[in-house]
């Protein structure tokens, strides 16, 4: 049966994705004005400085994947394809492999089909360059929520530190995974499905200080890096999403507010049962 369920979601997601792969093409966005950069050659040092010095500055390990990904790629649409849906499907398989400990396997079947297809954020492929700035922010969160948990259910202290740095990494992608950091801050402590027996003793206040303590003094340091640091070399430099409070910026998170709260469960009240069956 679970041969069976993986054949099928393999079958789903191969079908799915293999004409996106074989048609598809770049996007409206900023991927030809990278393309038509990366076929004129450039240095690959002076391209990353010229990233690193411009409104991308707080985010500086995903210019360095975009910049990567060009100089390798070129105007070979499809490598652009192929890396992004492999890198969001490897964090959605990040993402089970920690709901496993949680759900049953009907439930982690379901999520990984329906996360495979983000349809609530379709420009990250419609765009293909994009997984360079908003999908590896997220593998490397997932991963590094992971090597935490792994760590917490008896593995040694290389987890530990790897989770930590993985969560470096994320942030210094992009700091859109900030809200992330509260499960981060909070599954290792509160979660009692654990069958080490030291992390059964041990206080709330040892796990608080192994786990929070951590998200929080990493979080403060990223947020001293984006406002003050990177204004320090880079004087010009905008911090993004800091923009005045106005009836544009309201809209936009009241629809936001109604697409996560009203939207998707009423497409997942639609599709759900129909997945049960099989």
């Amino acid at each position: 049966m679970i041969r069976f369920r993986n054949f099928i979601l393999i079958l789903i997601i191969l079908t799915s994705y293999l004409p996106f792969i074989i048609y598809g093409g770049f996007g409206s966005g900023d991927d030809l004005v990278f393309v038509k950069r990366s076929l004129n050659n450039p240095d690959f040092t002076d391209w990353v400085n010229d990233m690193l010095f411009s409104d991308a500055a707080a985010r500086p390990l995903s210019s360095i994947f975009l910049i990567l990904t060009h100089y390798l790629f070129k105007d070979y649409s499809s490598l652009y394809i192929i890396s992004g849906i492999f890198t969001w499907l490897l964090s959605v398989l990040t993402m089970s492999i920690i709901l496993k400990n949680y759900f049953d396997n009907t439930s982690v079947y379901i999520f990984f089909l329906l996360a495979s297809f983000p349809v609530f954020a379709t420009s990250i492929f419609s765009n293909p360059y994009l997984f360079t700035q908003y999908i590896i922010p997220i593998l490397f969160w997932s991963l590094s929520l992971l090597c935490l948990l792994y760590h917490k259910f008896g593995k040694n202290f290389i987890y530990y530190f790897s989770g930590w740095f993985l969560l470096i990494l994320s942030l210094l992608s992009l700091s859109y995974i900030l809200p992330l950091l509260l499960i981060t801050s909070f599954l290792p402590v509160i979660d009692k499905n654990n069958p080490n027996k030291l992390y059964q003793n041990n206080s709330l206040l040892f796990l608080i200080f192994k786990y929070t303590v951590p998200v929080l003094i990493i979080s403060l340091l990223f947020l001293f890096f984006k406002v003050y640091l990177v204004k320090f070399y880079f004087p010009d430099y905008n911090i993004y999403g800091l923009s005045p409070i106005n009836m544009k910026s309201l809209l936009q998170s009241l629809y936001f507010y109604w697409t996560i709260l009203i939207e998707v469960p009423i497409m997942l009240l639609q599709v759900i049962p129909h997945m049960m069956k099989w």
